[in-house]
């Protein structure tokens, strides 16, 4: 079947200039005078608004200047004839002035399917449009949503693509307001060390490092705050050259007899203790049991003393436990003893103190 003439109407098409529009000034296709406002109608002369090729139309924009009032831009709403028509907002009474008409924006003519659509449900360009730019200016557009990285398949919320981890909390703080994410991590009780990255059995400081030749550890403040010291550790030793002998009487009354004398320098000078005091010593017989001690003389002190020394040839004797070692310099004594009868010598060939550093 043919389309004629008769069977288009302007209303039902929606021509090239009006898609073109943007319902501003430069769009105006038709203009006249004003014969009066009345109670929303709006009558008009010198032109004709049923006009076959371009009519005024619904939602057409006219405006209005120069009357006695209501001045302003409004949509047209029905055209009763060729000279009256209403509009859609309020509009005072008035005489005078011009008219204007004009298309309003081609995009209030494309229609769009709002079925998909999140930020509007309107149904024209426009409208869809407007509907997006309160959205974005209001905030409720913007992107919220993040990703781990570009290949992440799914964007969410901050609070889903972060996982707790072992030993980690997450916390949504202030919900519902300007909310942050609190992250607590717990306190490691793991006090155990390494050597390296493939140590199978790690464990406290102390035992995972080893005394070499010449280095001496200590734990400082034991079961306090413990510290681990590092030092030196190397044995000095200071030897006295000399040959001595006495002759030990039975004493009676437990007197010593001197053998020898040596100026000690206190343990400050040296910077370190005394760890042992030996000397090579021997007796005249084996009878002859004799007692030997090293005495601070200037402190009235003993400092190590050795009993029954019965060996007729020359030993090198530990004279055991030290204590009572002056800071500073004394007079040290090698003093012989011997209880009962009978009588003998003793005999000293080098004395040795030992000090640990």
């Amino acid at each position: 079947m043919s389309i004629e003439p008769q069977d288009l109407r302007d209303a039902g098409v929606v021509d090239a200039v009006e898609l073109a529009s943007a319902g501003a000034a430069a769009d105006e296709y038709l203009s006249g005078s004003v014969v009066s406002v009345v109670s929303g109608l709006v009558t008009v002369s010198a032109m004709t608004l049923v006009n076959p090729d371009e009519p005024l139309e619904n939602l057409d924009i006219f405006v209005l200047s120069g009357a006695t009032a209501g001045d302003g831009a409004y949509t047209v709403d029905t055209i009763d004839s060729g000279t009256t028509f209403t509009v859609n907002e309020s509009i005072a009474d008035s005489t005078g002035g011009s008219a204007s008409f004009r298309h309003p924006a081609g995009a209030t003519k494309v229609g769009v399917d709002p079925t998909n659509l999140s930020q509007s449900e309107q149904d024209t360009l426009q409208g869809v449009m407007e509907d997006i730019d309160t959205a974005v200016s209001e905030g409720g557009f913007a992107d919220e949503h993040v990703k781990v990285s570009g290949n992440d398949t799914t964007a969410g919320y901050l609070g889903a693509k972060l996982v707790e981890g072992t030993g980690i909390t997450l916390t949504e703080q202030n919900d519902g307001g300007n909310e942050t994410l609190k992250i607590d991590a717990e306190a490691s009780s793991d006090e155990l060390v390494g050597v390296s990255a493939d140590d199978t059995d790690p464990g406290y400081l102390e035992d995972k490092i080893v005394e070499g030749p010449g280095i001496k550890l200590t734990t400082l403040d034991p079961g306090g705050d413990e510290s681990l010291e590092i030092s030196s550790g190397k044995v000095i030793a200071c030897s006295w050259g000399t040959n001595a002998t006495a002759y030990i009487y039975a004493y009676s009354s437990g007197a010593w007899a001197v053998m020898a004398r040596i100026v000690f320098p206190g343990s400050d000078h040296m910077q370190a203790t005394v760890e042992a005091i030996k000397a090579v010593l021997w007796v005249s017989a084996s009878n002859r049991i004799m007692d030997i001690r090293v005495y601070d003389l200037t402190n009235d002190l003993v400092v190590a003393e050795s009993d029954d020394l019965t060996n007729e040839d020359p030993e090198l004797i530990d004279f055991g436990t030290v204590s009572n070692v002056p800071t500073g310099p004394a007079i040290w004594e090698l003093q012989g003893h011997k209880d009962g009868n009978p009588a003998g010598f003793i005999y000293l060939s080098a004395l040795t103190i030992f000090f640990e550093d």
